[in-house]
């Protein structure tokens, strides 16, 4: 081994002590709450640069290294994420709160109402046929053999979206969000159940549909930030079951719709090695093509990828018509694996540099621990819904940036949510005013 080796390696395992450091840091300033946000950025971090060490040196040997100025990129995006958690922790009137409201903990007497979930079990399974028929449409523009290489291809580099019924997808999710709230805290559990398991089917369907993987991971992240939030045996060893059997759905998935880290026609030690080596690439190649932006790209300033939804909405009203959209799928990259994703940062920094970068995350710090803070305060399910599917990008922060750069995914998220608690709260009204009016009758 020479010297410029044994540096590498010591760098490596300084910024991942670095990283473990900053974990047990957020554990001490956020008092041991294992599911702040604060305190899952800095442990996945750590476990992805951890890792990413393991795998470069034992399945992934060409693997390049990372360079000390990406490490060091991340390892402060960690520090300005904790600062931003900080800062609204300090700002938060969270005690204050409950000290004169301590009523304010419970879920506020407003309860999942049955009738909701199964209306949006029923409307998203009314608009699953017509999701379908528009895939198909697009699969018969691609002129490919394979259907859902034909739907993939068409989506990401044609200029026929897939319209109005994409709205479905974003629905399904809310759907399986507020069906899993309700097996959790209803006492009818054959309807839950029922209704549940109908909602994973068809949640499940829409996302083989749209050939987007990460949507798995939308799946994973509902499961986990409502159990959390709503289920009495939730437990750690749970979720690493969960963790467990998500990744291996995943990887069969991946072999026999997606034709990803094997074959259905090899053996299944080949497909074992196979599939091991196409996680291991698909997990941590985005973190080096991200150094290729931190190490070599300079900023455009002009903000193509992180306010691409705002300049796409300019360009189709018709306000700007000059404006020059970028298209969604970035370039690839050889590290020396070939990816065309890049982690969190990537998109902020080929945007506007580095500082811009670690302020836009500092911002979601602040973000994401207020709607932890206020979901401690206040657990109702409009909070519990935006910090389950706030765990969406920010588990998927080492991939790519599901933040700004999936903005119109967002808009959608929070009228639906908005929508989803008004008719709620209209629903438990009535109920609480056909319950008086009963109590009345039997009083009198």
């Amino acid at each position: 081994m020479g010297d410029a080796s044994l540096i590498i390696i010591l760098t490596d395992i300084l910024f991942i002590l670095l990283h473990f450091f900053m974990w047990r840091v957020n554990v001490v300033l956020f008092k041991k709450q294992v599911f702040h946000p604060a305190i899952l950025f800095s442990f996945l971090w750590f476990f992805m640069i951890l890792f990413h060490f393991i795998v470069r040196h034992t399945i992934l040997e060409d693997l390049f290294q990372l360079s000390f100025s990406t490490h060091l990129v991340f390892l402060i995006g960690v520090v300005f994420f904790t600062v931003g958690a900080f800062l609204q922790t300090i700002f938060s009137r969270g005690d204050t709160i409950k000290k004169k409201h301590p009523q304010a903990i419970e879920i506020g007497g407003l309860i999942l109402d049955e009738r909701l979930c199964i209306a949006c079990t029923i409307l998203v399974a009314i608009g699953l046929p017509f999701f379908i028929k528009a895939c198909f449409n697009l699969f018969l523009l691609s002129e490919t053999e394979n259907f859902l290489e034909g739907v993939r291809t068409e989506l990401c580099y044609g200029d026929v979206d897939i319209g109005p019924t994409k709205y479905f997808v974003t629905l399904s999710f809310i759907t399986l969000a507020l069906n899993f709230i309700l097996y959790f805290t209803s006492a009818n559990k054959v309807l839950s159940r029922r209704l549940l398991i109908s909602s994973i089917i068809i949640n499940l369907i829409y996302i083989v549909f749209t050939t987007g993987r990460i949507y798995y991971m939308m799946l994973f992240a509902v499961y986990f930030g409502t159990s959390y939030i709503y289920s009495n045996s939730f437990s750690l060893k749970k979720v690493l079951l969960a963790c467990i059997g998500f990744l291996f759905v995943f990887s069969i998935i991946g072999i026999a719709i997606y034709s990803k880290g094997g074959r259905s026609d090899n053996t299944l030690n080949e497909n074992s090695k196979s599939a091991i080596e196409s996680i291991a690439i698909y997990a941590f190649t985005p973190l080096n093509a991200c150094g290729t932006k931190i190490d070599n790209a300079k900023p455009d300033y002009t903000g193509d990828r992180t306010l691409r939804t705002f300049k796409k909405i300019l360009y189709q009203t018709g306000i700007d018509r000059n404006i020059v959209v970028r298209p969604a799928i970035e370039e690839y990259v050889f590290v020396p694996y070939p990816t065309n994703v890049y982690a969190l940062y990537g998109a902020y920094v080929a945007d506007y540099g580095k500082l811009y970068s670690w302020l836009v995350v500092a911002f979601l710090g602040f973000l994401h621990t207020m709607l932890f803070n206020n979901l401690r305060i206040y657990k109702n399910m409009r909070f519990s819904l935006y910090y389950t599917f706030m765990l969406f990008p920010l588990f998927l922060s080492f991939f790519e940036d599901q933040y700004f750069t999936l903005f119109s995914m967002w808009i959608q998220i929070i009228v639906m949510v908005e929508i989803v608690c008004f008719i709620n709260n209209i629903l438990n009204r009535h109920k609480l005013n056909a319950n008086n009016i009963s109590f009345s009758k039997n009083l009198f």
